[in-house]
């Protein structure tokens, strides 16, 4: 996938400088987003370990407090102020999308609920640190890479090769130290790929440029808040393709998603109840190049005289 997005960056970047100078231009900066591809790395791996340690609903809901760990950074980091009805929206979206995720479990997965069940309670803890710790990871490399993409003058398509650069490179490492390396030395890395695999590395790989520039246009929060919105989406989407039946859990979570996006946008106000009291602009006192002069020109003053009688 990260390859994918590089060599898209690369075509982008020579369409528009007509060279990858801009890649490395100033190492301070390319050194940045090293940043954000570490956090990214480490949330991976730890999903993947706190999802051997915690039962489904405890996960997926516990995962989205990323939702307000991104407001939380946002506010932090880059000085943003969030009204009242903003971090309910937060709250409410993250609520919803967790319901919408756990209704969405199939019962069929009761044998590994079964097992989880035998998990001791600090294997338990140790998985929601474990989560917590994970979307706390997944937010900071978000508002991090919205500072450096809006505070400097680095082209996004560049930020997204340095970023693309850095995954590769750190998977790489990982893969090779892992369990799974004599295999990949073996049979290759991409043993058992299918075509249904790159479909979806082709998809995520452009998607992931379009977090990029949501996250330059717009911010992090509304990154996660349009992710989050998606997955309600999706399942919506999997009641006439796979034949999902909907329960009422699972329509009061998209209940929840569908009014906490307009709620952070400002669109509705909870009957008047969040509803921000907005000071209106004034406009600066003019200047004394735009006060029209008090005493004329000589040639335009007309002197009035007083009517004698003769």
């Amino acid at each position: 996938m990260q390859v994918f997005k590089g060599l898209t960056c690369v075509v982008l970047l020579i369409k528009a400088d007509g060279n990858l100078n801009s890649v490395i231009a100033i190492p301070s900066e390319a050194l940045k987003t090293a940043v954000p591809a570490l956090l990214y790395l480490a949330q991976n791996n730890l999903q993947y370990l706190a999802a051997g340690l915690l039962d489904a609903p405890t996960y997926a809901v516990t995962y989205q407090s990323k939702l307000l760990w991104v407001g939380i950074l946002s506010v932090v980091m880059l000085n943003r102020t969030l009204g009242l009805g903003k971090w309910v929206a937060l709250a409410l979206l993250s609520g919803g999308v967790a319901i919408v995720q756990i209704a969405g479990q199939s019962p069929t997965d009761g044998g590994h609920e079964g097992e989880q069940a035998k998990k001791s309670a600090a294997e338990r803890l140790a998985g929601l640190v474990l989560i917590l710790i994970a979307a706390l990871c997944s937010s900071l490399a978000g508002v991090y890479f919205e500072k450096i993409l809006k505070g400097s003058k680095t082209s996004l398509w560049a930020r997204n090769m340095q970023l693309a650069g850095y995954s590769v490179i750190s998977g790489m490492l990982v893969a090779l130290c892992s369990k799974d390396s004599e295999q990949i030395i073996d049979k290759g890395f991409f043993h058992g790929y299918t075509r249904l695999t790159w479909a979806c590395i082709i998809m995520n790989a452009f998607g992931g440029l379009l977090v990029g520039a949501v996250i330059k246009y717009a911010d992090a929060i509304m990154k996660d808040m349009a992710i989050g919105a998606s997955i309600v989406l999706s399942s919506i989407g999997s009641i006439p393709l796979f034949g999902f039946i909907p329960t009422p859990i699972f329509l009061a979570g998209v209940v929840c998603v569908s009014y906490a996006v307009p709620l952070y946008g400002g669109r509705v106000d909870c009957g008047g109840l969040l509803a921000e009291n907005q000071v209106p602009a004034q406009l600066p006192p003019p200047s004394d190049q735009d006060k029209e002069p008090l005493i004329k020109n000589d040639a335009q003053v007309i002197e009035m005289k007083p009517i004698t009688a003769t």
